[in-house]
Order: structure tokens, then C-alpha cells, then sequence
């Protein structure tokens, strides 16, 4: 199974499984069986209520078909998406949700897009399967317009609370190490690895670490080696992000 890479404001890199082409096809096949079925109940009940009123009301009671009925169902999908952030009845139950490639919840645009693509991928002859086996991310072309990717929830919430606990930098952070500018991104991740370590070796990686770190941007410190690895990560960040 192929994974998407996101990189977090921090510059540690998190995996993210994409949902299998099985997953998905489960959750559009429960939304579709209970799509049918509230299409069905409101056709019952509207259907009872015009046998029951005057001819004259008929186009009454027909417009509002349409309103409650038709126009819900047009955007089960849509609906469904952006006021669950990201989830369908049956993508809950396949236990799956759409996201964007970075790992966020999607924009209104971004749901939009999969909404409207749905005419290319779901009703003309299911076309959408056809990119979802072929890329990596099993995407269809509702995906790839809006940029999103359809994920595993255990993944989702993996992701979320990684994205929660990371924290920003303050408008009035004043970088300490001008040379962390110079670092690349598979060093940060080095030193993010580093830190994270929780073998009984970690102690030695970090002051080893630490030491090839002050000799590479010649930096004559006395910090300690972790305070000096994460101070080195923030004014990193710090540089990245004046550059967006």
C-alpha cells in the first residue's frame, strides 16, 4: 500500500494511508442503499399525501417533493462531507475520510470540486474507478481536482492530534542561530528523529548530534545539546517560513 508524505510546520515528516479502492467503493455503495431508500420513503409519503388532496394542490405538493426530496439527495455527497468534515454515513462505516494531501480538513471549494466531478466519476459508467486503481493514491478525478485524498480515519486522527500538539512560532520570535537557515530538510528530519528517540541510547545520539551540528554551522555554544537541537529546529522553521 502506498503512502502520502506530509511534511508539518515542525519538519517532521508523517505517513498517511490512503483508502483502498474496496473501502471506498463500500462506503458509496451503503450511501447509494440509503440515498434509495430516503428517495424511496419521501416518494411513499408524498405519493400517499397526493392521493389524499385535491387535484389543484398537486403542483403544491410536487414542488415540494422536489425541495425536500430531490434537491437533498442531489447533494447527499456534499452535504454530508462539509458538515462532517470529510464523512458520509458510509465512509464512517468503511471507517475512511476526505482530507486534503497536507493532511488538513478540506476547504468548501475542495468538497465542491469532488461534488461536481462526480458527474465524470460516478454517473458516466463509473470512469472515477479508473484513476482510483491507477495512482498511487488511489484519487479519482474529483480528488485530483480539488486536491484531496480519501484517507483511514485511524490515520486522520493520528494526524489531527500530531497537528495539534506541534506549535507554531510567535510573530515575535527572534531566531537565535542565524545558521539554521543553511540546514536541509533531511538534516531537520535527522534531528527530529533524534529527539523522538526513546531507546536507551538517546542521551549519546543527541550529544553526538549536537556535536556535529556546532562544527557543521561553527557555532561555539554552551547550551545543552537537546535545547540546542530544538533551538536549532525553531529558527529553521523560523527562515522556512519567511521564505513562504
Amino acid at each position: 500500500m502506498a503512502y502520502s508524505s506530509i511534511i508539518t510546520n515542525s519538519y517532521v515528516r508523517i505517513d498517511q494511508e490512503p483508502a483502498s479502492v474496496g473501502h471506498r467503493v463500500l462506503a458509496r455503495t451503503i450511501d447509494s442503499l440509503l440515498l434509495f431508500a430516503y428517495v424511496l420513503l419521501i416518494s411513499v409519503l408524498c405519493g400517499i399525501y397526493i392521493n389524499l388532496t385535491e387535484k389543484k394542490e398537486i403542483d403544491l405538493v410536487l414542488a415540494i417533493m422536489i425541495v425536500v426530496c430531490f434537491l437533498p439527495a442531489l447533494c447527499y455527497s456534499l452535504l454530508w462531507e462539509v458538515f462532517n468534515r470529510g464523512q458520509s454515513p458510509g465512509k464512517r462505516f468503511a471507517g475512511i475520510r476526505v482530507v486534503m494531501r497536507d493532511g488538513s480538513p478540506p476547504s468548501f471549494s475542495a468538497y465542491l470540486l469532488r461534488w461536481v466531478m462526480l458527474i465524470i466519476d460516478l454517473y458516466m459508467s463509473c470512469i472515477g474507478l479508473i484513476p482510483m486503481i491507477l495512482t498511487r493514491n488511489n484519487q479519482r478525478f474529483g480528488d485530483l481536482a480539488g486536491g484531496t485524498l480519501v484517507v483511514k480515519e485511524n490515520d486522520f486522527r493520528g494526524i489531527q492530534l500530531i497537528f495539534h500538539e506541534l506549535r507554531h512560532l510567535t510573530e515575535d520570535y527572534h531566531p537565535i542561530f542565524p545558521q539554521a537557515e543553511h540546514l536541509s530538510l533531511e538534516q531537520m528530519n535527522l534531528i527530529a528523529e533524534t529527539l523522538s528517540d526513546k531507546t536507551n541510547k538517546r542521551s549519546q545520539r543527541i550529544h553526538q548530534l549536537a556535536l556535529q551540528a556546532r562544527s557543521f554551522l561553527k557555532i561555539e555554544t554552551t547550551i545543552p545539546d537537546e535545547h540546542f537541537l530544538r533551538t536549532l529546529m525553531r529558527d529553521y522553521q523560523y527562515y522556512t517560513l519567511e521564505e513562504i
